[in-house]
């Protein structure tokens, strides 16, 4: 019944709106009594960022990266790339609850390619969320725009420090479209 996940990792405070069924289902049971998400990842990335700033978080969903970032680099940018417009309501409802300002939220896919591609529509957000390559089967889609890191933060003339990459099967896309990226630092 609680409306709100809170987490401290190494320090870094947050707290994310559990209000949604679907967020409610992310967090809780399986987080519940001080357990905490994907820990080992998280704290690895907040040691990362201790350094950093600029930090991209590809796949965002409902920001639990996005936001531990952004408090852990106040002062840094954050850049989240999300597809699904469900998701990206409830990104941006954390980042309110977290008064981060330093986020800037896409709305794409980001990909090996620009241009465009398709996934499955859903009537709520959903964790597996993926870029399809299938024929018309009656499913129904949603067209979104595709995006090259490579592109996007060569226009930003931004190199990021940390790039988190959860994007549910396609993250050999992402990587063949931040080649330059890849070429240019650590």
């Amino acid at each position: 019944g609680r409306a709100r996940y809170s987490v401290n990792i190494n320090g870094i405070e947050a707290v994310y709106s559990t209000e949604d069924e679907h967020s409610k289902h992310m967090f809780y049971p399986k987080y519940d009594g001080g357990r905490v998400y994907e820990r080992i990842v998280a704290e690895m990335m907040l040691e990362d960022l201790k350094h950093s700033g600029v930090f991209a978080d590809v796949g965002a969903h409902l920001g639990y990266f996005t936001i531990l970032a952004a408090k852990a680099m106040p002062e840094g940018a954050v850049y989240s790339f999300e597809m699904d417009k469900k998701s990206i309501e409830l990104l941006d409802k954390n980042i309110k609850l977290n008064n981060v300002g330093n986020v800037k939220v896409c709305n794409c896919a980001v990909s090996g390619k620009q241009g465009s591609a398709r996934f499955a529509k859903k009537d709520e957000a959903d964790d597996y969320l993926s870029i399809s390559t299938e024929s018309d089967d009656g499913t129904e889609y949603v067209e979104v725009r595709t995006i090259t890191l490579d592109n996007f933060f060569g226009k930003m003339k931004v190199v990021p420090n940390v790039i988190k990459i959860d994007v549910e099967g396609a993250e050999m896309l992402v990587l063949q479209g931040m080649k330059e990226l890849l070429r240019s630092g650590p």
